[in-house]
């Protein structure tokens, strides 16, 4: 049966004789490599952290608040830290480097290129973001406020796809595969505002960024998606949107 590690030691106190039960209880207490498990990992569940405000730098302050990691060594710096695959922190609230207590899970590749981040203060914001193989952020969403959350995808070919995967309909940069896109509010375009937005498939084609013609009957503010992009009616002109 497996114990924790105070119980283990008090099976080998000075003139103790250790029965066959409590040396199962030792062997069941740790991971054999040979049954599949692995030693390639450290824990500390608990650190002392009450040096805190003398740390003087990040990386003095991440060789003393990890708490977990996994995997490969993939770097050493100069105090001794060692960088692994997966690093969880538990960071103290201090002057100089972070104001708040704070978590950040980090994962990274065996280039040692951080791709998964995961941030969070006490009482403060907090973001989860993806990279790319280069250490590029492609994703990222949080919070930064009581009531401010945000999505983001920087890279200029992003794209969404809801219903379906990601090769579906790669021409366009949102999709909706089925049932109902809904907005509540203005849209814009570059160059338009179209505070009511009717989406018709009445067969206008052949439509050009700047066109007059054809007036849709529904007048300002009508939408359509045609030959692979959206174009908008101002009043006055279609606008191509996207």
């Amino acid at each position: 049966m497996k114990k924790n590690i105070e119980t283990l030691k008090t099976y080998f106190e000075t003139g103790d004789q250790p029965t066959q039960n409590q040396y199962e209880n030792v062997m069941d207490s740790f991971v054999s490599k040979k049954d599949g498990g692995t030693f390639n990992a450290q824990i500390a569940i608990d650190r002392d952290l009450s040096q805190a405000q003398s740390w003087s730098s990040y990386d003095e302050r991440n060789l003393n608040s990890g708490c977990l990691a996994l995997g490969r060594i993939i770097d050493t710096y100069e105090n001794g830290f060692q960088q692994r695959l997966l690093h969880f922190f538990d960071f103290p609230a201090m002057d100089v480097l972070n104001e708040k207590d704070s978590v950040f899970l980090g994962i990274e590749d065996q280039n040692n290129k951080g791709r998964f981040r995961f941030y969070a203060e006490k009482d403060g914001q907090s973001f989860l973001s993806l990279n790319d193989k280069n250490q590029t952020e492609f994703f990222k969403a949080g919070q930064v406020s009581e009531d401010q959350f945000y999505v983001q995808l920087v890279k200029p070919n992003s794209r969404v796809v809801i219903g379906s995967h990601a090769a579906y309909k790669p021409e366009a940069k949102l999709v909706v595969k089925s049932g109902n896109a809904i907005v509540e509010g203005t849209v814009e375009a570059e160059e338009g505002n179209f505070n009511t937005v009717k989406l018709t498939n009445s067969g206008y084609t052949g439509i050009t960024d700047g066109a007059t013609t054809p007036v849709p009957s529904q007048g300002a503010g009508t939408m359509i998606f045609d030959n692979g992009s959206f174009y908008g009616f101002n009043g006055n002109q279609w606008k191509k949107i996207g």
